[in-house]
């Protein structure tokens, strides 16, 4: 006779640091989405049970048509430790269930899903990794604050083509604006919507400007399947903002 309580484990060596990791994981309260379609994932109900980021260590139930009728409770727990050699992590992962009866097949679909998965995952962060250490999200230039913001405002009002980009906002004191994406450019054939907000403060040192922004952005379906996606709206925001202070007296 089978027994009706099981369990296996896996592990899986991600580049991202541990604790890095583990606060992305946790922080939403709910397992962040993959960005490929992973059929097992989708169709289950994943909850947090505890979390203790001392020993890097979370547990979550899993729920839902997979499991409805099949097992009285599937559980995860999943364990984040730095590599010996400091170059990323490994995510070790056991998963405990019980079976309704005997004759229920044990839910091995889960192993090669959530190794695909943290992997996934695990590339996502990378990318949100390298968008900030290569500053994608701000640059300096020589032109004073006050100038730099005026001309660059007045740059992209005349953006060419003029049907994809609105400026929905601008506070001249406070130096800030608000921009989206109308639905003729490119990237919204795969974004709902893609909204940056601006801002250009004064640099103490040189009498230069810092303008730094961050983007807004929402896919049109969580099927969407383009990992590169974040990067590439970040790169394309800044060619863009780039381009119009090429225009700009004293920018380089």
């Amino acid at each position: 006779m089978a027994p009706l309580h099981g369990s296996f484990s896996g592990e899986v060596v991600i580049g991202a640091p541990a604790d890095k990791f583990l606060d992305k994981f946790t922080s939403t309260g709910s397992l962040p989405p993959c960005m490929f379609e992973l059929k097992y994932i989708e169709e289950m109900k994943l909850k947090f049970e505890s979390k203790d980021l001392e020993k890097r260590t979370v547990k979550i139930t899993i729920h839902g048509s997979l499991t409805s009728g099949k097992y009285k409770t599937v559980e995860a727990t999943f364990t984040v430790t730095p590599r010996e050699d400091r170059n990323g992590s490994r995510v070790a992962w056991t998963v405990e269930f019980e079976k309704i009866h005997q004759d229920i097949e044990d839910p091995l679909w889960l192993i090669d899903n959530l190794d695909v998965y943290f992997k996934q995952l695990d590339h996502g962060f990378y990318l949100e990794f390298v968008t900030i250490k290569k500053k994608i999200d701000s640059i300096d230039v020589k032109s004073p604050a006050d100038e730099c913001f005026k001309n660059l405002i007045e740059a992209l009002e005349d953006y060419d083509p003029k049907d994809t980009l609105e400026i929905e906002a601008v506070d001249r004191e406070k130096r800030t604006a608000a921009m989206r994406m109308r639905s003729s450019h490119i990237l919204m054939k795969k974004l709902k919507t893609l909204k940056v907000a601006m801002t250009v403060t004064p640099k103490k040192d040189n009498g230069g400007s810092h303008i730094k922004w961050t983007i807004e952005s929402e896919k049109i379906s969580d099927k969407i399947i383009d990992p590169d996606l974040s990067l590439d709206t970040a790169v394309y925001i800044r060619d863009m903002i780039q381009m119009h202070l090429r225009k700009i007296p004293r920018f380089n």
